[in-house]
């Protein structure tokens, strides 16, 4: 017990040893942390602890899980996280988001990038705590058409494409929705994607068509 010690990293060696205390009296325990290799090279692992007894002693049996790739993963997901933040917050008229729908229905915005204030005018928070607030700010004249896409690209997993109007708090805005879905495990569809706030663009085609008519 006391020699696998010298193989956890001095900044994690007080939650090792931590996790044996609580091992010796719970039965068992976990620790997750830097441990050494004999050659000296750091690594990531998780190690079970299990209490045993017999006749002539008490023990701890310790099984050891390499985590390296895990976490490599979790820095590679994270630094990624970190971009699409940043590609986020830096273009304006753009939200960047993922949107979830259960199997039972339930509805859930997992991310949505500070850009919904640019989009719907909406704080990207308030949309991750009440889905409902960003889809009652969707046009009543456009709901219909906003709701037939979502269903048919969860039917059919094909890209969704819409657009159309948002109204929120007396101001009127185009908007333009991307996104790839995908089935999870348990049968739940999470949309991928990115909506643009496109006004400027619809005011300025229908000042061509004026011009055009006037013409």
């Amino acid at each position: 017990m006391y020699s696998f010690a010298g193989f956890v990293h001095p900044q994690d060696l007080l939650l090792y040893q931590q996790s044996v205390a609580k091992c010796f009296q719970e039965g068992t325990a976990f620790f997750e942390g830097r441990l050494i290799t004999a050659q000296g090279q750091a690594f990531w692992g998780e190690v079970m602890l299990r209490f045993l007894k017999n006749e002539d002693d008490e023990f701890a049996q310790l099984i050891l899980r390499d985590l390296s790739n895990v976490r490599q993963e979790q820095n590679a997901y994270r630094e990624l996280k970190s971009r699409i933040e940043r590609i986020g917050e830096s273009t304006p008229n753009l939200m960047l988001y993922q949107f979830l729908l259960k199997t039972d229905g339930q509805m859930s915005f997992p991310y949505v990038s500070a850009g919904s204030i640019d989009v719907y005018g909406i704080p990207c928070q308030e949309v991750m705590q009440d889905v409902q607030k960003l889809l009652d700010a969707i046009h009543p004249d456009d709901i219909a058409s906003f709701q037939t896409s979502l269903q048919g690209s969860a039917a059919e997993l094909s890209d969704w494409v819409w657009e159309g109007r948002s109204y929120y708090r007396g101001v009127l805005r185009w908007i333009r929705g991307n996104a790839r879905p995908e089935r999870l495990a348990d049968g739940s569809v999470l949309w991928t994607g990115a909506v643009m706030n496109i006004t400027e663009r619809k005011q300025a085609e229908e000042e061509v068509k004026i011009l055009s008519l006037v013409a």
